[in-house]
């Protein structure tokens, strides 16, 4: 729709687990500037931990986020501005699961890393939109002995979400080969 939404999230050590807490997703009205952006995620983190401004900046060791210039600018980008006015000692890193990801996106010029995302996106697409299909796939898994798990849709905005799709398909390729052939079967009329 055009506007600018931030998901916050703070992430504390739970008896040396770390644990993710969804502070906020908000709309920024006034704009989405590095000031902007810097003042909704300080007030968030001052409302819904109930620190002062002063044990923010005790206590706001990192702060991550994708590589927009708004959060890495390295002259008034986001972390800049909340080592300078907030917390001094912050650490500032370029999200790493986006990073990956990043890397990893030409791969899918590979003919062979192709073919499995197509591969993918059609298994996906020939029982997902379909119900009756998708039972009857169930149904066969108990006979074909597999345990008829939905098949995963690989998500490119989803950091390296190929292995899981695949790792599906895999696991449940017994009963795909047998549904394909079956399918096939019932479009061909027999002579």
């Amino acid at each position: 729709d055009g506007q600018s939404w931030l998901s916050i999230h703070l992430y504390v050590c739970i008896g040396f687990k770390r644990v993710p807490i969804l502070l906020a997703l908000l709309r920024l009205v006034d704009g989405n500037s590095a000031n902007a952006v810097r003042e909704a995620v300080v007030t968030m983190v001052e409302h819904h931990t109930g620190l002062k401004p002063d044990e923010v900046s005790q206590r706001l060791m990192c702060f991550g986020a994708d590589g927009m210039t708004v959060f890495q600018g390295c002259k008034n980008g986001m972390g800049v501005q909340l080592k300078e006015y907030v917390a001094p000692f912050v650490f500032v890193i370029h999200c790493f699961a986006h990073r990956t990801n990043l890397a990893v996106e030409p791969l899918s010029n590979l003919p062979i890393v192709k073919k499995l995302e197509d591969l993918c996106q059609i298994c996906y697409s020939y029982f997902s939109h379909n119900s009756k299909r998708h039972l009857e796939f169930q149904k066969l898994a108990d006979v074909v002995e597999t345990e008829g798990l939905a098949i995963l849709r690989n998500v490119k905005t989803r950091w390296i979400s190929l292995m899981e799709p695949l790792k599906r398909i895999m696991g449940e390729y017994k009963t795909l080969i047998v549904k394909m052939c079956e399918d096939a079967a019932v479009k061909e009329p027999e002579m």
